[in-house]
């Protein structure tokens, strides 16, 4: 807590805005968030945008488009889409013809690669009577690159050795997070924070840009957090404004 009498001297949102910059400027790369928390304010996201669709890229694409526009909105910061955490992934493409041909098994060949690149825990060692979990794998060094993976050995029904890229392609890819289901469609969640600005007048913004260019018709969208309220007292507002402006006209004649 800030001591009496420096809050004039150093807002908060000053405040904040120069520890989040030192921060990012001494350790690159590490992501921080800064958020104002009231009395009755949580750590959520006051905007949150809800949106569903049967059509996965569709939903990525718009989901990404709208985080596009988020980032540039004055008071707007960290707009991230919960299911666009990119990871990268190695994916193995088996050929069944081939490894029909070579006497190999699926199922062998799915737990030997399960075993090798996420480990077995299935080995427990006890201490006099503490159980400890093993999980036992293929070394660091020895999958560190697709060439280590691509030459890893299996033994075939006749007892031949047979490499994994003689029955299968080995590609490095960038995966997304898994999409979110609910009634029966896929959905994810755009949220941003707010700085120094309403978050209704931020909410305000990201509808004034949908009303010009529009999701695509497939993608629904519903709004949550305390954008919700900033919604209903701006409309109010806008309403209170028509009936005086009524009254004037009513009084003026």
């Amino acid at each position: 807590m800030m001591k009496e009498g420096l809050e004039e001297k150093y807002p908060t949102i000053r405040y904040m805005t120069k520890v989040r910059e030192k921060i990012e400027n001494k350790y690159p790369g590490v992501e921080v968030k800064a958020m104002n928390i009231g009395m009755i304010e949580s750590e959520e996201a006051p905007i949150e945008i809800f949106l569903s669709s049967d059509d996965n890229e569709k939903l990525l694409s718009e989901a990404r488009r709208l985080k596009s526009f988020i980032n540039g909105v004055k008071g707007a910061k960290d707009a991230y889409i919960s299911t666009d955490d990119v990871t990268p992934e190695i994916r193995v493409e088996l050929n069944r013809d081939k490894m029909g041909q070579l006497g190999l098994p699926i199922a062998t060949v799915g737990m030997q690669l399960q075993n090798a690149l996420s480990g077995n825990d299935d080995v427990k060692y006890d201490d006099k009577g503490q159980e400890y979990g093993i999980r036992v794998m293929v070394d660091r060094f020895d999958r560190k690159n697709l060439e280590d993976l691509e030459s890893m050995a299996f033994t075939a029904n006749d007892g031949r050795t047979v490499r994994l890229q003689e029955f299968a392609k080995v590609t490095m890819d960038n995966g997304n997070g898994s999409l979110e289901r609910k009634n029966r469609a896929n959905n994810t969640t755009l949220r941003c924070w707010v700085l120094g600005r309403a978050s209704g007048n931020v909410a305000q913004d990201i509808e004034t840009y949908l009303k010009s260019k529009p999701l695509d018709p497939a993608v629904k969208l519903k709004w949550g957090g305390e954008s919700i309220y900033g919604f209903k007292i701006f409309k109010l507002n806008s309403f209170m404004k028509i009936i005086r402006k009524f009254k004037i006209l009513i009084l003026g004649r």
